[in-house]
């Protein structure tokens, strides 16, 4: 009995230690298999006995969870039967044996031997956020050898369809979730990681209400490692933005910057690929390379090797589909832009004008909606200091991000075709001075795209320069990737013609890369951080012409000075400006200086470029900035450099005394100097405070400022554009000075006591309809050089006022100024030019609300040139109904002008900007017109904004002379009349003489008004024939077409002229109708539009549609719209008197003179040999 019972007992243990689990607690180090690091979950005690050795079979299940340190085992985990469980920690091991691992959330293990999985172990990926990472078992491998060891959430790996294989560099791989539903990112709406909370999906475009509630609110965010995340403010993925990268760590980021806290309206997070700096161009494969690019946007990533798609040119940038298609590149987590778009004559700056940096900015944008990381434009090797460094500029100005710079060396720059055979150091040099520039240019990673030691060299000369330059692109951290380029001569290829690898092949394939992105995390500042670090304030420059950019010294005065292009070591030293417009002060003695406009007790930092030129001379120069326009009493100097042929950059800090308004930036060069170039002139003004609307629109909510306490009575205040929330003020406010940036908004109900300084910033020198949106502003021949306003005939100055009493036999209903001081009218607009871009600087007061504005019907016309008297913006429909009585019907719209086209534009609704001007039309001899609060809002920076339109039938008729383009529009609208629907029927502006011109009438009731814009009744398609009226003058051969959009099937657009007596369809692709007018021509008559299912028209449509009869005088009756042939007509009172019986030889446009009559209602009956007419009018006493 007793030895039955100590067998039982015996059983009876054994079960029970097998049953055991050991958990980790990591108590003494983050060795795996030291046990006291381990305890028995049951009793809570380290195991004895040595039970957890490496290589030997663990007999227990093994629990690992919450634990920040990488746990190490150096030597094989042998789990046997059983299993162990991962949850948030990591552990680094040799292999694994048998078993069953289950690796949940934040679970990681990193596998770092090539022999890692010894015998079968079945490994469950139970989360999205987890991995299996091997150091030395490439993607291929695991997919033909291991991947059938694997489940994901239960189901046997798949892949792709479950299972991700991704570039561990050359030799690994991270194998983990495919699962759409992984959430690696979460977003906060405090900092810090507190607040609400919102997770994100991978490989999904989360923007504006997609974000629910953490649009425009996150402040803080984490993002598991393995994964990208890109955010930006605009729903599009464009604007303010920034990429992160979790490679090897968790990234916890506690702040947004502030550009971008509570102001995130789009994130894509994507899963991270791991490469290595040593790529190819082109589809070469067996060189040990981890990525590859083709040129072009349609190379696919293989399950070793990872394409980085580019742009090459605009066509694969311009349209929605093009942006989903590198969206969905597999394992593709970077976007490369265009290729050479610096050459106007070939690669893609030749195509759609892409060499214009305005055009490849606008196709750059559209790459940023892929949410992926962006590489410029890859331009050739001069390109960083001259097209390159422009388009870096404008795309920081323009909020576009740039994470990487693209170059390509081939070194050019030291005439190959003649300079053959230097030595490999020699280029090798050349190509490290250059690399070393375009770091210091840009600060930014750097991609060698395309590079070799030139075509016209030799095998040996490129061999050799490979194996110096490999190593040392190896060696710097701000080199991310290169590419070698083979050269068509095959001097420097990596497959001879028999695809045997060449010298330079087998050197390329055998030399050993490093990881691109060898950081766990990486949060490195794009062009975009670094300029809102640096100027977070700074968004304004007072300079006019700074860059020279207008290819001349406008706004500037001094003397012995010209603007040239700086060619000087156009190569070694690529810090300049080669080929750019700079300034020079030449030899001897000269002076270069601007006036400025600024305010008092504001403290301003003006940067530049300078270089001396080498000579004979000295270099000794101070720069000064003066108080007032003449006098040399210095606020702010700096001593520049003496070393000649190098660029440096200076600053001057300087405060405004009190009471001084004026100021001027002067360098005065002695007469024993050398030139000095000058170039990328800039004057900011600092202030103490700063808005950001982190918080609200409240002005007295510390958060909403970036110093986070509210501005006193002391403080500059800065406004900046470009926000999402501006401030509110109710009540009084007391300021040093109040600054609103151009496109910003402030709105207040009190009184703002200090300065305000609103600043209008215009992207040209052309004109422009401009109001003061403050009190006081004094125009005078000081703030006219101040403001490089620009200078006409005599002694006319680029201000003009609009006088509607009388035309002035030169200049018209225009008033220039002349010299003699006065005050900006508030509320009153004006014509102005600059001598070239920059920036209006209006100073004074804020004006009470409500504003009222007069207006009149002048003797020669009753338009009148208003603007903005606030700095908000003005809610256009708003101010139409508030004043319809005021307003004429025919006209009831705002007019402004459109300088880029040199038209006008009727606006019904939308919002006028802070600081614009636009025309009205007066109703009545004497009126106002009032800017009520109510109309009075926050917008974002919108200059010509326009509601969406309803997508309803519309004709634009386009009008040519080969020279210029004008366009009427028809919009065909539910609810609305042939005759006048005021808002929707908009008059031509006509208060500017012109002498081409189109329009139309309306198709009833025609008064002899010529319209910009009809609406007409969205049904009856066929009975509505539109009277088109030209001006323009004889000889000239004019050409019609039309856009025409949402017409129903079958209703086609014609154009009638009843002179010629054709009917030519305009709605088809690429069609047209072109005349040559015999006369000049201001009227209607000839020319019909008619929207019908056929051309043909019937006689009695095309004698009898649409003739108008309409007074253009009390004394003149006008006849439109009938063809050649005899007519007849008379005029009879409203008791049956005929006052009037004329015949006349009838043709497109008659003119009949009308007896005296009293004002009343009179009939008029046109007889004509196709038929009658009768209209009752009513006629003015002369």
């Amino acid at each position: 009995m007793k030895s039955y019972f100590s067998i039982i007992l015996i059983v009876t243990f054994s079960a029970t230690f097998f049953s055991q689990t050991y958990t980790w607690v990591g108590g003494t180090d983050t060795n795996f298999f030291n046990e006291a690091n381990w305890v028995d979950s049951t009793t809570g005690v380290a195991p004895t006995g040595n039970p957890i050795n490496g290589g030997n079979l663990l007999k227990r299940n093994l629990v690992i969870s919450n634990f920040s340190e990488d746990i190490i085992a150096k030597s094989e985990i042998n789990l046997g039967t059983f299993s162990m469980s991962i949850t948030n920690a990591t552990i680094v091991v040799n292999s694994v044996r048998g078993g069953t691992i289950e690796i949940n959330e934040n679970g990681y293990l990193n596998l770092e031997i090539s022999s890692a999985f010894k015998t079968t172990t079945e490994i469950k990926l139970n989360s999205g956020i987890a991995w299996v990472r091997t150091k030395l078992i490439n993607p291929s491998t695991i997919l033909n050898t291991y991947l059938n060891q694997f489940k994901v959430n239960g189901t046997v790996a798949l892949y792709p369809n479950n299972i991700r294989l991704d570039n561990y560099y050359l030799e690994g791989t991270v194998i983990r979730s495919n699962d759409a539903n992984i959430t690696p990112v979460i977003l906060y709406d405090d900092i810090n990681l507190k607040g609400s909370s919102v997770s994100l999906d991978v490989d999904v475009i989360h923007s504006g209400n997609a974000l629910t509630n953490m649009n425009n609110k996150a402040s803080s965010f984490i993002l598991r490692k393995g994964y990208m995340l890109t955010v930006a403010d605009d729903e599009a993925g464009t604007g303010k933005s920034k990429n992160y990268i979790a490679s090897e760590q968790d990234l916890i980021v506690n702040e947004l910057p502030t550009y971008l806290k509570k102001n995130i309206s789009f994130a894509r997070v994507i899963p991270w690929n791991w490469v290595n700096k040593k790529g190819i161009g082109g589809d070469k494969t067996g060189l040990n390379q981890t990525w590859f690019y083709r040129w072009a946007s349609n190379g696919l990533s293989t399950i070793d090797f990872e394409n980085a798609p580019m742009a090459w040119g605009p066509y694969n940038a311009d349209e929605d589909a093009d942006i989903t298609i590198f969206r969905q590149k597999y394992k593709a987590t970077h976007v490369m832009a265009f290729n050479e778009p610096d050459d106007c004559s070939a690669q893609s700056g030749k195509q759609r004008n892409m060499c214009k940096i305005d055009v490849a900015t606008g196709y750059y944008r559209n790459l940023m909606k892929t949410g992926m990381r962006i590489v410029s434009p890859g331009g050739r090797e001069e390109a960083p200091s001259g097209w390159l460094q422009n388009f870096y500029d404008k795309a920081t100005a323009e909020d576009l991000r740039i994470d990487v710079i693209a170059v390509h060396w081939y070194d050019w720059g030291s005439n190959p075709a003649s300079n053959k055979n230097p030595t490999a150091v020699q280029v090798f040099n050349r190509f490290k001075n250059y690399l070393t520039s375009v770091h210091n240019r840009f600060g930014k990673p750097i991609w060698i795209t395309e590079f070799n030691a030139n075509i016209n060299r030799s095998n040996a000369i490129n061999l050799e320069f490979m194996k110096l330059a490999l190593p040392y692109l190896e060696s710097l951290d701000y080199v991310e990737r290169y590419a070698w380029f083979q050269p068509f001569s095959n001097v420097a290829s990596y497959y001879d013609e028999n695809n045997t690898l060449t010298n330079v092949g087998t050197y390329y394939k055998e030399f050993n890369s490093n990881p691109s992105i060898p950081q766990s995390t990486y949060t490195a500042d794009n062009n975009l951080d670094v300029y809102y670090k640096n100027n977070p304030k700074l968004h304004h420059n007072i300079i006019t012409n700074g860059n020279f950019d207008s290819g001349d010294l406008r706004a500037w005065f001094g003397s012995n000075n010209q603007v040239l292009m700086d060619s000087e070591n156009p190569i070694n030293n690529l810090t300049n400006y080669r080929l750019e417009n700079v300034a020079s002060i030449k030899s001897n003695e000269g002076s270069l200086y601007q006036a400025l406009e600024v305010a008092p007790k504001v403290k301003y930092t003006v940067s530049f470029d300078y270089k001396w030129v080498t000579g004979t001379g000295s270099y000794n120069h101070i720069a000064h900035v003066y108080s007032g326009l003449s006098g040399t009493t210095s606020i702010g100097s700096v001593t520049l450099e003496t070393t000649p042929s190098i660029w440096y950059n200076a600053t001057i800090n300087f405060t405004v005394p009190s009471n001084v308004t004026k100021a001027r930036l002067f360098f005065n060069k002695l007469d024993a100097n050398n030139q000095l170039r000058i170039n990328n002139v800039k004057v900011h003004l600092n202030p103490n405070k700063t808005w950001t609307g982190a918080v609200s629109n409240n002005w007295n909510t510390a958060g909403n400022w970036l110093e986070n306490s509210v501005p006193i009575s002391t403080d500059v205040v800065l406004v900046p554009r470009d926000l999402k929330k501006y401030p509110t003020v109710s009540g009084d406010i007391t300021v040093n000075q109040l600054v609103i940036d151009s496109g910003a908004s402030f709105l207040s109900s009190g009184i703002v006591t200090g300065g305000v300084t609103y600043f209008a910033d215009l992207p040209d020198d052309k004109w422009h309809l401009l109001s003061v949106p403050v009190d006081t502003q004094v125009m005078n021949n000081d703030w006219v050089q101040a403001a490089a306003i620009a200078t006409g005939q005599g002694s006319n100055i680029a201000i003009g006022s609009y006088d509607n009493t009388a035309d002035n036999p030169t200049t018209g209903p225009w008033r220039y100024f002349t010299g003699t001081a006065s005050n900006f009218d508030n509320g009153k607009g004006f014509a102005m030019k600059k001598l070239s871009k920059g920036m209006f600087i209006f100073s004074g007061n804020i004006t009470a609300r409500p504003k009222s504005i007069n207006i009149s019907q002048g003797s020669i016309n009753p338009w009148n040139l208003i603007g903005n008297p606030f700095p908000s913006y003005l809610n256009i429909a708003n101010f139409l109904n508030s004043n319809t009585t005021s307003l004429k019907n025919t006209h009831e719209a705002v007019y402004v002008w459109n300088a880029e086209t040199e038209s006008y534009s009727a606006l019904t609704d939308g919002f006028i900007h802070p600081g614009q001007g636009f025309f009205v039309n007066s109703n009545v001899a004497t009126t106002s017109v009032s800017v009520t609060a109510d109309m009075l809002s926050h917008q974002n920076n919108q200059v010509f904004y326009k509601s969406e339109s309803v997508q309803s039938p519309k004709i634009i008729l386009n009008f040519s002379d080969g020279t210029s383009t004008k366009q009427t529009e028809i919009n065909y609208l539910e609810g609305k009349t042939t005759g006048l629907d005021p808002r929707f029927d908009i008059g031509l502006f006509d208060g500017v003489a012109t002498n081409f011109s189109v329009f139309t009438h309306l198709v009833s009731n025609n008064e002899g008004i010529p319209f910009m814009k009809q609406a007409l009744p969205n049904t009856d398609f066929e009975n509505l024939v539109i009277p088109v009226g030209i001006k323009a003058t004889t000889g000239k051969e004019i050409t019609f077409s039309v856009n025409a959009t949402h017409f129903p099937e079958g209703i086609f657009v014609f154009l009638e002229d009843r002179e010629k007596k054709t009917v030519t369809r305009l709605d088809e692709a690429n069609s047209s109708y072109k005349v040559t007018l015999t006369e000049n021509t201001d009227t209607t008559g000839r020319f019909f539009l008619h929207t019908k299912s056929s051309g043909v028209l019937s006689a009695t449509a095309i004698d009898l549609q649409n003739i108008s009869i309409y007074t253009t005088t009390n004394s003149t009756l006008k006849i439109a719209g009938l063809t050649p042939g005899k007519a007849n007509i008379q005029l009879f009172s409203i008791l049956g008197k005929q006052l009037l019986n004329t015949d006349f030889e009838a043709k497109n446009s008659n003119e009949i003179a009308l007896p005296k009559v009293a004002s009343g209602i009179y009939f008029v009956k046109l007889q004509h040999e196709k038929g009658n007419f009768t209209k009752k009018m009513v006629l003015e006493s002369l």
